[in-house]
């Protein structure tokens, strides 16, 4: 089979060259520092051609308060509350609070004012437009504490419907949304408690409120008896059914709730039924929990019910036949939403409208976790081919200064929270704090995310793995998907409700706290949820599951630390901080198999006591950092606090003992983290203390026997640096030591 395409096809340049620190030299001709490309400042929020699932900005967020028409329009400034409709082709048109002006924006970014603030438009002083429609002919609609009035192309005003209009319209006509349907206008008046349609000659009728009767009294009877309390918002579908948000609660609780307007004149509720919360995926809709506002609707050509969730930061849809489902990744401050008729999806928050990219329906954005196997002779060379087995060197770094002339070491920025992983290729990457690394085995290291200077901002990455061609990673309380070109799309979590993830839920619906990920053997991604202390899936169908909840004690707690997958296809956990502490394997949802034993006190000091014995009786001692890779011979390692040991054949044994403190113990030192394999069986691993990436060359090599090596580096030292890198490595190493 040939080789699957890697991350070493990226385009970027890289930044940075690698030198290796051991008993042999470095492997391979250093490569070359190359200055990256320089980044346009849009140039990653293009807003076509997009991945499934990515948020993208489209309008706003800039600083101009104007731009000539053509300009492109994120370099607009907009105030809170923007509103959005979009129009058949893709069209955008936005208002902004406190704004006179109405600005349209091409599918491809380019920005025109239909709207200027010169004078030219009816609104009286502080009376700007509240509401922005358009409908089927591409016609625009405004509307506020005018009425409804229409822009015409030659610059003028035409008057739809006004206070003063004529005998149907009410004394006091306030539009604060308006939707564009096959029955009319549909104008939600939050001053007069009333939703009113305008015929195509301009009659104006009150479909809803006006009435006493409450939720449930009113469910099933005419609308206009409803009480409708300050209605906001308004949507309609090619039924006939009017969608309307509006206010409602006892003792000081105020809740927004939709309801619906059916073409016979009744009403019914369609939110708001139940506590605010937030749940029901996959369920009726009336079931579902909802937060307490509102903050737009709209309808896509398949009758489909859109709800920007604003306390939930999610977009809700809702099919025709009354099922609830998340819909896209979580969005700060909703605003309003717009759908167009082939379901492109648009949010607007305070300053900004944003493009979602839907996933469409049984696709699911983890589905692309799995890894094809690269051909041996297809791989990149052992690095470490020249070490002998057992060999401990050490990966580090450098990268030009701001003038790149000269070269500092890197050094890891926060080394008690790095972590690795290690590739089918032999290609490490390397999360530390907000930044994703990729270091190539001949030497090269390139940013993959996390650089603000390249465009690729990404909150504090805490843990990933690799699926076919792109990365995943944990980063704040979301699981994102890295590709190669650096752009980073949500796939789960995100949630800031702090929900623990339910099982059947949308990915998108859940808190993820992940401290581990690998890429499950049925195509999902293992997630090793902190919040929870449970070891969960992202499915392919898009879903979450829970594979494993053992780990866990009612009075102690308990997490999964640290998830490898063997070469067998199973899942290693090792688990930490209740009863249950110790190395588990997973053979199937719900079956685990204890792989060290629960006595606590068998590693309190003396870790060559264990080597050799059982290790169902062996109780390891585990802390925050611990994690667990398997090698290429199905072997165990797991890091504790004392260093590193394999499990294999019912055994344990220490491989690698950490320096021990003048009163014999292990404390005050930092453990291992990020353990990981090449395709070569070199494991990897992050030496916080001395703030540097390890490689044990070969461990397995060296079968079960009685070994045991010394957490300091052993033989001559070799680097490739300049003199005064060289001294700082010196200096670094003598305290490490």
């Amino acid at each position: 089979m040939a080789a699957r395409p890697t991350w070493g096809l990226l385009a970027a340049a890289a930044l940075l060259t690698v030198a290796a620190a051991g008993t042999g030299s470095v492997p391979g001709p250093a490569a070359a520092a190359v200055a990256a490309p320089s980044a346009d400042d849009h140039e990653s929020d293009s807003p076509t051609d997009l991945r499934p699932g990515q948020v993208v900005t489209v309008a706003g967020g800039g600083d101009a308060d104007d731009v000539p028409d053509g300009g492109d329009a994120r370099d607009l400034k907009f105030t809170d509350d923007v509103k959005i409709d979009v129009d058949a082709d893709g069209q955008l048109y936005i208002i902004a609070d406190w704004d006179e002006r109405v600005w349209a924006v091409e599918p491809g970014g380019q920005v025109r004012a239909l709207v200027r603030d010169d004078g030219s438009a009816p609104f009286e002083p502080g009376h700007h437009p509240q509401a922005v429609a358009v409908d089927e002919q591409r016609t625009v609609l405004l509307g506020g504490a005018f009425g409804v009035i229409r822009p015409e192309p030659d610059g003028t005003f035409t008057t739809v419907a006004s206070a003063d209009q004529q005998d149907s319209t009410p004394a006091e006509f306030y539009a604060s949304d308006l939707a564009a349907g096959a029955g009319g206008i549909y104008v939600a008046d939050r001053k007069a408690d009333r939703v009113y349609r305008i015929d195509t000659d301009g009659n104006v009728t009150a479909i809803a409120g006006g009435g006493d009767r409450g939720l449930e009294d009113s469910a099933g009877g005419p609308a206009t008896e409803a009480k409708i309390t300050s209605p906001t918002r308004v949507a309609s579908d090619s039924a006939g059914n009017v969608y309307i948000v509006h206010e409602t609660g006892a003792d000081g609780e105020t809740v927004e709730v939709v309801r619906q307007v059916a073409p016979d004149g009744t009403i019914s509720t369609v939110t708001g039924l139940n506590p605010v919360g937030f749940d029901g995926d996959g369920g009726p809709v009336t079931q579902a929990r909802f937060g307490a506002v509102i903050a737009g609707i709209a309808v896509d050509s398949h009758d489909r019910l859109y709800v920007a969730d604003h306390d939930n930061s999610h977009v809700r849809r809702v099919e025709p036949d009354g099922t609830v489902t998340t819909v896209g990744p979580a969005i700060m401050g909703l605003d309003d939403v717009a759908v167009s008729p082939d379901g492109e999806l648009y949010a607007s928050t305070p300053g900004q409208v944003r493009k979602i990219s839907l996933v469409p329906d049984g696709d699911a954005l983890a589905g692309d976790c799995a890894t094809e196997t690269t051909d041996d002779g297809d791989r990149p060379a052992d690095p470490w081919a020249d070490e002998e087995p057992g060999t401990l060197v050490t990966l580090t770094a450098q990268q030009p200064d701001s003038s790149g002339a000269e070269r500092t070491e890197l050094v890891l920025d926060r080394p008690s929270s790095a972590t690795l992983h290690v590739d089918d290729d032999g290609v490490v990457y390397l999360a530390d704090v907000g930044r994703l690394l990729r270091i190539t085995p001949d030497g090269t290291i390139t940013p993959v995310a996390g650089d603000p200077d390249h465009g690729h901002p990404l909150e504090f990455v805490r843990t990933m793995t690799t699926g076919d061609d792109v990365l995943y990673a944990a980063a704040g309380n979301s699981v994102v998907k890295v590709y190669p070109d650096g752009e980073v799309v949500t796939v789960g979590g995100g949630s800031p409700t702090e929900q623990a993830a339910t099982d059947g839920h949308r990915t998108y619906a859940a808190h993820l706290n992940a401290a581990d990920l690998a890429c499950g053997p049925d195509d999902g991604l293992l997630v090793a949820d902190l919040r929870s202390g449970r070891l969960l899936a992202l499915q392919p169908d898009g879903t979450v599951a829970t594979v494993a909840d053992e780990f866990t004690d009612a009075d102690n707690g308990g997490r999964v630390n640290g998830i490898d997958v063997g070469p067998d296809g199973r899942t290693y956990v090792v688990a930490y901080g209740s009863a249950n502490d110790g190395v588990y394997r997973v053979d199937a949802p719900g079956e685990t198999v204890p792989l060290t034993g629960d006595d606590a006190a068998a590693l309190d000091e003396e870790f060559d006591d264990i080597d050799g014995e059982a290790a169902a009786d062996v109780h390891v001692a585990l802390f925050n950092e611990s994690d667990v890779a398997v090698g290429p011979d199905d072997a165990v390692y797991v890091s504790t606090h004392g260093g590193i040991h394999r499990v294999a054949d019912g055994t344990i044994t220490t491989v690698l003992e950490k320096p021990r403190g003048e009163h014999g113990g292990f404390s005050g030192s930092p453990q291992a983290a990020g353990l990981a394999f090449d395709p070569h069986g070199n494991l990897y691993f992050v030496d916080p203390e001395a703030e540097r990436v390890r490689v044990l060359v070969r461990p397995g090599a060296l079968g079960g026997n009685d070994w045991t090596l010394r957490w300091a580096l052993t033989g001559a030292v070799v680097l490739v640096l300049a003199s005064a890198a060289v001294i700082m490595f010196l200096r670094r190493g003598s305290r490490a030591q």
